[in-house]
């Protein structure tokens, strides 16, 4: 079966992210993944909602959202502070993205869209992280999601 140019957008961002040396990049298989399977270094790549942006008699354009969830573990015996863990991860995120903006060839361009702090876990299980969001605008086929 054929590829959704969405989905090769999707695993595109898990491919290029996973080059990064000591991540970990996870697709999460259901709803309430979050801090089921977060280790240090464990950035999650969660797809979140589009918008049509532009729409001919060919092609649709879309804007699609991801939100990339970098984790990283509290360590009080680290060298660094937790914001220059964080700073330097989102970083490195950021740089490895922004490498091919045009995902394979599938997009027109991957935008950085701002990031936000987080923190939580589930029950004995301390994390923090940043949650980069990122817009990536491609265009498909007005009658076939499957063709540029």
């Amino acid at each position: 079966m054929a590829t959704s140019i969405l989905e090769k957008i999707a695993a595109n961002l898990a491919t290029v992210l996973d080059e990064i040396s000591g991540a970990v990049i996870v697709r999460p298989k259901r709803r309430d993944w979050f801090g089921s399977t977060a280790g240090d270094w464990t950035v999650f790549v969660w797809q979140a909602d589009d918008d049509p942006i532009e729409r001919s008699s060919q092609k649709i354009r879309y804007r699609q959202t991801f939100e990339l969830y970098i984790v990283t573990l509290p360590d009080d015996d680290a060298a660094a502070s937790i914001d220059t863990t964080l700073n330097d991860r989102r970083a490195t995120v950021e740089q490895k993205l922004k490498e091919d903006r045009t995902r394979g060839g599938n997009a027109d361009d991957t935008i950085l869209m701002g990031a936000r702090k987080f923190s939580g876990g589930p029950s004995g299980v301390e994390f923090t992280g940043v949650m980069v969001q990122i817009g990536v605008e491609y265009k498909v086929s007005e009658t076939n999601p499957y063709s540029l």
